[in-house]
């Protein structure tokens, strides 16, 4: 298990700049009269030009409510949110003049914006796909086809789509792009993840699917070092229980995510979205896969060993591990296992014939 850092908006503290006592009444009682609404959506249009410095007419709005209405824009704007580096205000009554510095320009967002729909329609979606299956083909084409940047230098959706690597950052904002544009309702989830030496700064996604939300982390189901053909679904849709076993983050300020989406492809109505749990990170997770006793696993071995090369996911609680020395093997075998994070009681095992 790897930190993914990610570097987080620095935010200037505001430059309060008023004139002499002289003339700041005057200025005040010159103010217009500016809604908050118009302050925002003038705010959004600037950030979305891209624009690094831009000055608005706020009216009799206080210098510390234009700093919420600004945070309120990053907030309801993910993409957004997280392509700018840092940011800084100067204020006279009246008015507020914004500078901002952005990690993706203009320029590289549009490219990003037609790359993503020119790779959607030709190489990852294909006619008939519901919401589950466009977002399953998302998520194999983005962690076979980007690598996670450790020298933490590229931290955008452009870099990710066109350098093809990216942190976590990236990740999650390709994701977000992407899964947009397949009409996939979805957020960016900024927290931390944590494994056994380390906490970091980290970013993963939230997709809502047939009305149920569900925790997706890019990132960590990318393998390091990359392995261009090789599919994870450890953090593919989890609950907000599973996934909080090592990423933390302000729960009230997103979707809860509660369902468990195994049981949502077992008992799906479409033949399509059942086949979904063939994939065999998610194989593993069906009760086909989930071995109890030593004489299940031995019969269920014997079978998988009729279909050489061998390499097989399945799961078993792991008090019981100790079970996988007693198979009776015709060969060679290797194997590896890691705590299964929808259930922290099992452990995944990968198979491999040698």
């Amino acid at each position: 298990m790897r930190i993914f850092p990610r570097k987080i908006q620095l935010l200037f503290a505001g430059l309060l700049l008023v004139g002499s006592m002289a003339n700041l009444v005057p200025m005040m009682a010159q103010a217009q009269s500016v809604s908050q609404t118009t302050i925002k959506r003038e705010m959004t249009q600037a950030l979305e030009a891209r624009k690094s410095d831009f000055t608005l007419s706020v009216g009799s709005v206080s210098y510390h409510q234009l700093g919420v209405l600004f945070q309120n824009v990053l907030n309801s704007h993910d993409y957004l949110g997280n392509v700018i580096a840092q940011y800084g205000f100067s204020y006279l009554p009246g008015t507020l003049t914004i500078q901002v510095s952005y990690r993706e320009n203009a320029a590289q967002y549009r490219a990003v914006v037609r790359r993503v729909g020119q790779l959607l329609a030709t190489q990852i979606l294909k006619k008939g796909m519901d919401a589950f299956q466009k977002e399953k083909a998302i998520h194999d084409y983005i962690i076979t086809h980007v690598v996670y940047d450790t020298s933490l230098q590229d931290y955008t959706a452009y870099d990710a789509l066109f350098l093809h690597q990216a942190t976590c950052q990236g990740f999650a904002l390709l994701t977000y792009e992407m899964l947009k544009q397949a009409g996939i309702t979805n957020r960016i989830v900024v927290g931390t993840a944590n494994n056994s030496f380390s906490t970091g700064s980290h970013a993963w996604n939230e997709v809502l699917l047939a009305g149920h939300w569900y925790q997706l982390d890019t990132t960590w189901d990318d393998p390091v070092p990359f392995q261009k053909n090789r599919l994870l679904y450890a953090y593919f849709n989890l609950t907000n229980a599973q996934m909080q076993a090592d990423h933390s983050w302000q729960q009230t300020a997103y979707p809860m995510a509660t369902t468990n989406y195994i049981a949502t492809l077992m008992h799906a109505s479409k033949r399509q979205d059942r086949a979904i749990l063939q994939a065999p990170g998610l194989q593993a997770e069906t009760p086909a896969y989930t071995f109890s006793n030593l004489t299940d696993l031995q019969r269920a071995f014997d079978q998988w060993q009729k279909n050489l090369p061998m390499t097989v996911q399945f799961r078993m609680k792991t008090q019981d591990l100790a079970q996988l020395q007693m198979l009776n093997i015709r060969g060679s075998i290797r194997y590896s296992y890691q705590t299964d994070p929808r259930d922290p009681r099992y452990s995944i095992i990968v198979l491999t014939e040698k």
